[in-house]
């Protein structure tokens, strides 16, 4: 991690803020080597780490690969102007909380949506969760309504 993804310079005079923390630092006269001892202390660390397990998705960007190719319909000559933001959105991060209320939401309007009643919801979550356990078979299926199904 860079310094410039959680460090934040404050309108004080040798202050900046850590975003990770959420702690004001006083670097004064020492500078860099005072925010870098921030960066690696253990403090900082169980942030980032306790961040990392509830903020952010699988597969949302913990990924070291960069993205090469250019967008669909841009022609190759152009694929150097793309502007920074195109390149390097920032990804949203949900909190864990939040995902299990909009979780709530989406089976209670799916609920509501069916005019199924409210008794049904334990049942209908739990068969929700055990198909999630098989992401590749549940990716295979595909319901119709025809005369077999």
């Amino acid at each position: 991690m860079h310094l410039t993804e959680c460090i934040r310079k404050l309108n004080k005079c040798g202050t900046c803020y850590c975003v990770v923390c959420g702690k004001e630092l006083m670097y004064g006269s020492k500078g860099y080597i005072a925010l870098i001892r921030h960066v690696k202390s253990v403090k900082h660390g169980s942030f980032l780490q306790s961040r990392k397990e509830n903020f952010a998705l699988s597969g949302s960007g913990d990924s070291k690969t960069k993205r090469t190719d250019i967008p669909y319909g841009l022609h190759p000559m152009f694929a150097a102007c793309r502007t920074a933001a195109e390149v390097n959105l920032p990804q949203t991060s949900t909190p864990l909380s939040d995902r299990i209320v909009n979780y709530e939401v989406i089976l209670l309007r799916f609920l509501a949506e069916k005019s199924l009643p409210y008794s049904l919801a334990p049942d209908l979550f739990y068969l929700v969760k055990e198909m999630a356990k098989y992401e590749k078979a549940l990716n295979q299926v595909m319901m119709h309504r025809t005369a077999t199904s």
